[in-house]
């Protein structure tokens, strides 16, 4: 039986091999890269919109005149 304490996944506990470079599994790294591009796409998408009204109110503001 080994004395060295088991390393374990900080975020849920799973068990991850001694030579782990991160101190998470597989599994929550990769739930947070998917988190992180959803978030991303969202951004994006806001930031599209944003730019879509702008230039519409640009538009509308030189018609005005």
């Amino acid at each position: 039986m080994s004395i060295r304490k088991k390393r374990t996944c900080t975020a849920c506990g799973a068990e991850i091999p001694r030579n782990a470079r991160e101190d998470r599994c597989d599994a929550c790294i990769a739930q947070a890269a998917d988190k992180k591009e959803v978030i991303a796409k969202v951004g994006g998408a806001l930031l599209t919109g944003v730019g879509i009204l702008g230039t519409v109110a640009l538009k509308v503001l030189r018609e005005k005149k």
